[in-house]
């Protein structure tokens, strides 16, 4: 299942994003963790489901 952005307020698709493999989202979350540093001061200990 692809990613997909919505807008809260109005329920509206911002945009969907293709399937990421888990090795390489954590390589992504691993590249943002420097730049928003609150972000990533927790570990996330479940997952989300559908």
């Amino acid at each position: 299942m692809a990613y997909q952005t919505i807008n809260p307020a109005t329920g509206k698709l911002i945009k969907t994003y293709a399937n990421i493999s888990d090795p390489d989202l954590e390589t992504a979350v691993a590249r943002l963790c420097p730049l928003q540093p609150l972000s990533c001061a927790r570990k996330v200990t479940s997952t989300a489901t559908t």
